[in-house]
């Protein structure tokens, strides 16, 4: 049944659509993971280098101007330091852990829509199979009938006592009239089933995942801008 509904309702398709999602932005951010160490070590060598120290590094360039305009090098490098080490805990914090947080609700939410519609399908499959029965049920009482009604027609035909077989008959008449009826019942409720969960519970749940891909998408789309827009500020 789960089969048909994926191939009838497109669950595979969106289903693996975020997952294919998901699987890139664990790429990205194992990249960004690694950017961020990049970005760590970047800021903290330059930082080191434009620590003061006691004798200063440009002490042996005998011209006096051109002495201070290296010295100016060491503010300059020591605020091109601070942007660094802010973008990589940005990275971390604000980038790498949210889309990772994000993934991973969105991977939740998908499981248990796909979850609930498994067990629903589950359900329904239980109509189907007990509709199945009933109307194996009702067949074999029909056969039993048939050969009842023939066991009478027989022994009419030979002129033996026939009390007992006509009453063999109409208990098998009256078997088969209920297992009709229950045939029928089971039918009707399978029939219900079956426009329930493709009627509504189908489209509800194709719903809930479709605004699920989307949701991952546009938090993932705002997050990565933001990055963006912070990298370019450096």
């Amino acid at each position: 049944m789960l089969t048909l509904l994926v191939k009838q309702d497109g669950f595979n398709a969106v289903s693996a659509r975020i997952e294919l999602q998901i699987a890139c932005i664990r790429e990205l951010t194992a990249m960004l993971g690694k950017r961020a160490k990049c970005e760590e070590e970047y800021a903290k060598r330059l930082a080191e280098l434009a620590k003061a120290s006691p004798k200063s590094p440009f002490s042996s360039v005998p011209e006096t101007h051109m002495k201070e305009a290296l010295e100016c090098l060491l503010p300059a490098t020591a605020d091109l330091a601070a942007p660094h080490a802010n973008i990589a805990k940005a990275i971390s914090s604000d980038v790498v852990k949210s889309l990772e947080e994000c993934a991973k609700a969105k991977d939740a939410t998908r499981k248990k829509i796909i979850a609930d519609v498994q067990k629903k399908n589950k359900l329904v499959d239980t109509v189907l199979a007990s509709a199945k029965k009933a109307q194996e049920a009702y067949k074999k009482a029909a056969q039993d009938a048939q050969a009842a009604k023939n066991t009478l027609s027989s022994a009419e035909e030979q002129q033996k006592p026939a009390a007992k077989f006509e009453a063999a008959w109409k208990k098998a008449e009256a078997k088969m009239k209920e297992c009709e009826e229950a045939y029928k019942a089971s039918i009707e409720n399978a029939n219900k089933a079956l426009d329930q969960f493709y009627g509504a519970e189908v489209p509800r749940a194709l719903d809930e995942l479709q605004d699920a891909y989307e949701d991952l998408y546009t938090q993932t789309n705002k997050i990565l801008v933001a990055f963006y827009e912070a990298q370019n500020a450096l």
